[in-house]
């Protein structure tokens, strides 16, 4: 088959803006944590690919950092992978202190804007929902599954101890305005 030059330059032309597309994408957008990899913070009570598998997930264990509670939403992350959970395998995390500390998963904040159609972030992005207004600790907490509406969304984990840390913002929605000690790995929600 004999093409013309025309043809050749609108394949070319087409190559070339998918790979321009392809690289504006950052690569954190598209690559999980493995279970090995620094970033998985989850032990998993079953195989990959099992329906309604439960990421144990020791909150102790995440970095610490200095959360700002004044963003409603994050720029994107590419210099670490996300921890990944299954929309189609309803895959939940169960969070729970290692120290017996008490906790509260405060809310989370998405980095991207668009789900995998197009369509907004939603603000909760599992069955249950964290209300940030609500200042109450305990010792474990449960997202339920994730929302097929939450699909390629990538968000960040706000999770609080009720321990005092001096060096983190004032809680905004807590009346004697302490200072809690906060954390934020990065999640994405998945096929």
């Amino acid at each position: 088959m004999k093409l013309g030059t025309a043809t050749v330059a609108i394949v070319l032309a087409g190559s070339f803006a998918l790979a321009a597309r392809a690289q504006a994408i950052p690569s954190a957008v598209t690559v999980c944590a493995g279970e090995t990899d620094a970033e998985n913070l989850c032990s998993w009570d079953s195989a990959a690919g099992t329906h309604g598998r439960k990421c144990a997930l020791d909150v102790e264990h995440m970095r610490r950092t200095a959360c700002d509670y004044s963003k409603v939403s994050l720029p994107s992350i590419s210099d670490h992978k996300a921890m990944c959970f299954s929309v189609g395998n309803a895959e939940h995390i169960a969070f729970n202190s290692s120290q017996g500390r008490n906790f509260r998963v405060r809310r989370l904040v998405p980095i991207t804007h668009k789900n995998a159609h197009g369509q907004a972030c939603p603000r909760d992005p599992f069955a249950k929902t964290f209300d940030p207004t609500d200042v109450n600790f305990g010792s474990a907490f449960d997202t339920l599954a994730p929302k097929s509406s939450a699909l390629g969304c990538q968000y960040k984990l706000e999770v609080q101890f009720q321990t005092a840390d001096p060096n983190a913002q004032p809680e905004p929605n807590d009346q004697q305005h302490r200072h809690f000690e906060c954390r934020d790995p990065h999640l994405r929600i998945t096929n």
